[in-house]
């Protein structure tokens, strides 16, 4: 017992503190997709009984997507309570135990230090830290994505079955894992060195968790009529052009660019360079093939200058040529280690190019966002090795030192920036004043649909007290007696209408970046 402890002191450390910085945000309500529709969605189903069947919630509430996420956020309820606050913690717990999963991988795949490098490189992500407690389905596929390889690898059939099997019951995308580990199961099956019995078993890990899945698509068609939500399935991207666009600009340009991502990438070709001359070894520089390739693409001027097709295909050989050529320097303690490192560079491509297919937002990249910065701290510890021991000091105050400073510059008011809780105050403060004035009866027009939201659902967390406004309308009309704009999702005509003479300005609130007003139609 004391030399678990021992081993995992680093571990412990970061999740007191993370935990420390996330209790202020556990009691904020609900934002943006999280209010409307996740949170409702979970306390329909609270209100109706625990259900994985399709339709157990209406469409326009679970988009279409299979309910294990509502159905645990449902039991957790019945156990914890229903408050805002409980469902936060829901969410905080998946992001802990994801954390959890992300150190022990690394420390029995690898080493401790690949452990503490990977814990700090994510924890330390702005998107990460925002999202951990959010009631949104993206932190449970990423953590799910990551411990369905990582309990494949280990052996852990019976959890890999469950994992999947749960990974696939929260969204389609989680699908890219099953199929990832589904591959390396069909190529392992004719690979005589393992026994049939193990063959077999590596099938079954998939094979179960699909055909559940299978009769859950098919239930969807026979009781709803459509086996994906056809607002998702008419989004599909079937043109190269547009998906090159997204892959580089959206994909690839957020996993490994945006939030000032890339100086944590960038100590991996520094290290490259570093260790090629001190070991007098080229092979040291093929990682700067893909490093290169990812610099291109995501400006569009110097995309211009390359072809898409021949360095898409080029990125793919010089991964895989990479980890191979780091397995021969010793990279990897084991066959485990490398086959972990082909399975999760494989998945962070397959899902890069399954999003640029198809819907895509910010958060939904948390997905592909931690296996690369998993890959790093693999990379940078054995560059590391290769130096010298010392450096791994100079690793982690760059990291602590990157950390700050994006976090120091973070600006935005997205639901992956730090800036969103000071939006739900801006909105806070906007419901707590037309409540004060007990405006329930008056016509309220809200050109922001969250904030309409907010004003008819008390589920989104905003109202004090379960009755709702009854009059809110969208765009400005003679009935008007108040209209409420916001930064947050900026109104186009905010500037032409705060001038008409029949407005007046009652109420502001400024927060951070984010402002709230509301006016009232002067009689």
């Amino acid at each position: 017992m004391l030399q678990y402890i021992r081993d995992r002191w680093f571990l412990f450390l970061v999740l007191v503190v993370f935990i420390f910085f996330k209790i202020p945000h556990l009691s904020y309500p609900f934002y943006w997709d999280e209010s409307w529709p996740y949170a409702t969605a979970v306390h329909h189903m609270y209100d109706h009984g625990v259900s994985l069947m399709p339709g157990a919630i209406p469409g326009e509430l679970s988009r279409g997507h299979p309910l294990f996420f509502h159905a645990a956020a449902t039991s957790w309820m019945h156990i914890f309570g229903t408050s805002n606050f409980s469902l936060h913690c829901y969410a905080l717990f998946i992001s802990v135990l994801f954390l959890i999963v992300i150190f022990e991988a690394g420390f029995k795949l690898f080493n401790k230090r690949v452990a503490a490098i990977a814990l700090l490189l994510i924890t330390l992500q702005v998107c990460f830290f925002v999202q951990s407690a959010f009631l949104l389905f993206d932190m449970l596929v990423a953590f799910l994505s990551f411990a369905a390889i990582y309990c494949y690898i280990r052996r852990k059939y019976i959890l890999t079955i469950i994992t999947l099997s749960a990974l696939f019951y929260t969204k389609e995308s989680g699908l890219i894992a099953g199929f990832v580990i589904g591959l390396d199961a069909l190529i392992s099956f004719f690979n005589k060195k393992e026994t049939l019995k193990e063959r077999i078993a590596k099938l079954a890990v998939v094979a179960i968790p699909t055909i559940l899945i299978g009769i859950f698509f098919l239930l969807q068609k026979k009781i709803l009529g459509w086996y994906v939500f056809p607002m998702y399935s008419g989004l599909i991207e079937h043109s190269w052009t547009n998906f090159w666009y997204r892959f580089r600009t959206g994909c690839v340009d957020v996993t490994f660019h945006k939030d000032y991502r890339y100086y944590f990438f960038l100590m991996v070709p520094i290290l490259c360079i570093a260790a090629a001359i001190k070991n007098r070894s080229i092979r040291y520089l093929v990682l700067l093939i893909p490093m290169v390739l990812i610099y291109y693409w995501i400006d569009d001027t110097r995309a211009g200058r390359i072809p898409s097709r021949p360095t898409f295909m080029l990125f793919i050989a010089a991964v895989v040529y990479a980890v191979t050529q780091f397995k021969k320097l010793n990279f990897f303690k084991d066959e485990r280690a490398y086959r972990f490192m082909l399975m999760l560079n494989f998945f962070l491509f397959c899902f890069l190019c399954f999003s640029a297919m198809n819907f895509l937002t910010y958060r939904y990249l948390l997905v592909a966002i931690v296996p690369a910065l998993f890959i790093a701290a693999v990379y940078i510890d054995g560059l590391v090795r290769k130096l010298h021991k010392w450096i791994i000091y100079s690793v982690f105050a760059a990291i602590l030192f990157f950390g700050y400073y994006s976090f120091a510059h973070d600006i935005g008011l997205g639901d992956c920036d730090l800036g969103a809780f000071h939006g739900m105050d801006v909105y806070k403060g906007l419901v707590a004043y037309l409540e004060q004035h007990s405006a329930y009866d008056k016509t309220i027009s809200a050109t922001n649909f969250q904030t309409r939201e907010h004003l008819i659902d008390p589920y989104t967390g905003y109202l004090s007290s379960k009755k709702i406004f009854a009059k809110v309308q969208y765009g400005l009309d003679s009935n008007t007696n108040y209209i409420v704009f916001d930064n947050v999702e900026p109104d186009n005509n905010y500037d032409s209408l705060k001038k008409l003479n029949v407005l007046r300005r009652v109420y502001s609130i400024k927060n951070g970046t984010a402002w709230g007003e509301i006016y009232e139609r002067v009689k």
